[in-house]
């Protein structure tokens, strides 16, 4: 029903989550616009920006994933229930992850960019990331290194003002984001 898809998230997700019951998901692919009709296992929120995003386990593909909610076409609870990792943390899963997204491997990446123009002074005056590291300032520019997760978002950054930042080694994401 087209009426609950807003309140479903905002007033139900976190009972949901608290009593850890799983959730039918028709979620809508950004990539593609694909639909896919997945079983959740909701392990919490995390607003980000300004969206609110859930992390929880999908089972059809046996990974964490992390789903912005305003792609949740349909949500249904279960009634089945599941057990979260004792030691999950989104925190800890999110780390190393330039924004919301994480690669399931939980495999890193080095970075390195270097930074002019205005994007040089954003980088002083600004920590992006906590893996920042300034490895060389000029009045010129500056050369930076990052250890991300996913480059994802990281290459979404870096493309929208190419004009003032150079990668040093290639930055793609190892999946597409969902």
């Amino acid at each position: 029903d087209h009426r609950d898809l807003h309140s479903f998230p905002t007033r139900r997700s976190s009972d949901l989550i608290a009593a850890r019951v799983a959730v039918a998901v028709r979620y809508r692919a950004a990539s593609s616009g694909a639909l896919h009709d997945w079983i959740v296992h909701p392990y919490g929120l995390v607003l980000f920006g300004v969206g609110l995003y859930c992390i929880g386990y999908v089972v059809e593909s046996a990974q964490i994933r992390t789903l912005k909610l305003v792609r949740v076409q349909n949500a249904a609870p279960t009634g089945a229930t599941f057990q979260r990792p004792e030691a999950f943390s989104p925190d800890a899963f999110l780390e190393g992850a330039f924004g919301i997204f994480a690669p399931a491997d939980g495999q890193t990446t080095h970075v390195t960019a270097t930074f002019t123009g205005w994007a040089a002074v954003s980088l002083r005056e600004q920590q992006w990331h906590p893996s920042q590291t300034i490895l060389a300032d000029e009045p010129d520019g500056l050369v930076a290194q990052f250890k991300l997760a996913d480059t994802t978002e990281f290459t979404r950054w870096i493309l929208g003002r190419s004009e003032e930042r150079r990668v040093g080694k290639e930055c793609r994401s190892r999946r597409s984001p969902y």
